[in-house]
């Protein structure tokens, strides 16, 4: 699907390939010499601007990496919980000191119940009678946040 948003073209893979070689080979054919690519990177404040319409949100899933500094070493973390997350309130994240790899929450809105989850490389899964919803707003703010 393209976006078309002044001379940028945005494009959204649905259910992308493992290796997008090929797509972006006959683009650079059909385009010519010039042709650039770049993946956009889903920042968590994007998500965050994107559900701030929503009822409801309950973070369900979070993978966190980051530095430790005294051991010199690196730390890679999944927290799961059922009944959601509080990130804040979580010892070992209170440093802040970490990026989040990926996080998937559960969203409500009047009563309709949604799925969102979203990778550091731009990988994002929506699901459920909320996706076409969500997918917009996120397009939305992906488009005024490039600009």
């Amino acid at each position: 699907v393209a976006i078309h948003e002044g001379r940028r073209i945005v494009f959204r893979v649905e259910n992308p390939a493992r290796s997008l070689k090929d797509l972006l080979n006959t683009l650079e054919e059909i385009v010519g010499f010039g042709f650039t690519c770049e993946p956009i990177s889903l920042k968590e404040e994007f998500i965050h601007e994107a559900l701030s319409a929503i009822d409801n949100k309950k973070l369900n899933s979070l993978k966190v990496s980051g530095a430790i500094h005294g051991a010199r070493a690196v730390a890679r973390m999944e927290i799961v919980a059922k009944d959601g997350l509080e990130p804040e309130k979580i010892e070992l994240l209170r440093s802040g000191n970490y990026i989040v790899d990926a996080a998937s929450c559960e969203v409500t809105l009047k009563g309709v119940r949604g799925q969102l989850g979203f990778s550091k490389a731009g990988l994002c899964k929506i699901s459920g009678p909320l996706s076409d919803y969500l997918l917009a707003n996120l397009e939305k703010v992906l488009l005024v946040r490039l600009r």
